[in-house]
């Protein structure tokens, strides 16, 4: 009987694996940057090619910080939220559209761009503030995630957008003021997954 219990439950984490979308080992991390009045999203702007570029440690509190989600297929649209100590935020998107807005810790945002991105990262804009801990990316408080969407090639007669979620070990955060942000290059989603299924035999 344990083994058929077993054997359904493996199943069930399956079929969850083959039903996710194509998106499904996307991350997110926060990359910090010392403030620059003169920054916009095409000046001075960080370029992640690698999740060794992206900084989360930062001694400063004045800083712009930046959502970079990566390891995708593709994306077109994502909708999060972020979480800081200190005052307000002051948040530049750079996507070509936006609803919601980012003032205040743990807001929620949704971006899309009217054009697919397949590349290794995305950064959908950056926000000011003045923080003396950590910055985390958090679920949308409406819609939860962090979520990601596939470009929607429907009017082509291509497939319809998929929904990715981001999960919390596929999440990064930053450190200010002498806190120690994660390693973005440590975030998984396979290990997790494999070791639902390996914890059933010990």
């Amino acid at each position: 009987m344990r083994g058929i219990g077993i054997a359904l439950v493996i199943c069930s984490i399956l079929a969850s694996i083959a039903f996710a979308g194509m998106n499904e080992n996307a991350k997110v991390a926060i990359h910090v940057m010392d403030y620059n009045a003169k920054r916009s999203c095409t000046k001075y702007f960080p370029a992640i090619e690698s999740c060794s570029d992206i900084v989360t440690t930062i001694p400063d509190t004045d800083v712009h910080f930046f959502p970079v989600f990566f390891d995708f297929v593709e994306i077109q649209g994502l909708e999060y939220g972020v979480t800081w100590e200190g005052g307000s935020c002051s948040f530049t998107p750079c996507t070509d559209f936006i609803i919601g807005s980012m003032e205040n810790s743990g807001d929620g945002i949704s971006q899309t761009w009217t054009t697919c991105k397949q590349t290794f990262a995305v950064i959908p804009g950056f926000g000011w503030i003045t923080s003396n801990g950590l910055i985390s990316i958090v679920p949308h408080p409406s819609y939860g995630g962090p979520n990601i969407t596939s470009c929607d090639r429907t009017a082509e007669g291509g497939p319809p957008a998929e929904l990715d979620s981001i999960p919390p070990e596929s999440r990064g955060y930053a450190g200010t003021n002498g806190l120690q942000g994660c390693d973005p290059c440590s975030l998984s989603v396979e290990s997790t997954t494999w070791g639902q299924i390996k914890a059933l035999f010990r």
